[in-house]
């Protein structure tokens, strides 16, 4: 195609230079205006957080940048266990020991594939600062009884 439909980064763009292939974000790798997004991810954040009846939202641009703020934000100190399912991709696990926790596995639900909330409960699992939830495949977690354990 004609070089001037494609910005330097391959994406096809339009006469204001704004992406037309569903880019959301405009982010290109130095901080100034779009640092964070750009319009169009603050304008999705703001209008999730109305969704769901919250003040802030924050996107991500991925489920690993995601849970690597989650565990932060739970202040994870070097010994604290966490809770984690046993099938899940190696981030699950990796953001826990990279901020000094100590992953404890607990099983998963054979219908849903995701923890067990009977797993987490039993006497064998000792109390965890938290538990991290994957929802595999588009079968959502058991969030209502995790959410019961965990308060």
């Amino acid at each position: 195609m004609a070089g001037d439909q494609y910005d330097r980064l391959g994406g096809e763009t339009g006469g204001d230079g704004g992406a037309r292939l569903g880019n959301l974000a405009q982010f290109r790798g130095a901080a100034g205006d779009d640092f964070l997004g750009g319009p169009r991810v603050r304008e999705l954040e703001d209008a999730w957080a109305r969704q769901v009846g919250l003040q802030y939202a924050v996107a991500f641009n991925s489920r690993t940048s995601g849970l690597q703020a989650c565990i932060g934000a739970v202040r994870v100190e070097p010994g604290d266990e966490l809770t984690v399912p046993s099938l899940s991709m190696s981030a699950s696990v990796t953001y826990v020991v990279m901020n000094g926790g100590f992953p404890v596995f607990a099983d998963v639900e054979s219908d849903s594939l995701c923890v067990d909330p009977e797993v987490v409960e039993a006497p064998t699992i000792s109390r965890p600062r938290a538990i991290v939830v994957v929802h595999l495949f588009g079968r959502p977690a058991a969030m209502d009884r995790l959410m019961t354990i965990a308060t």
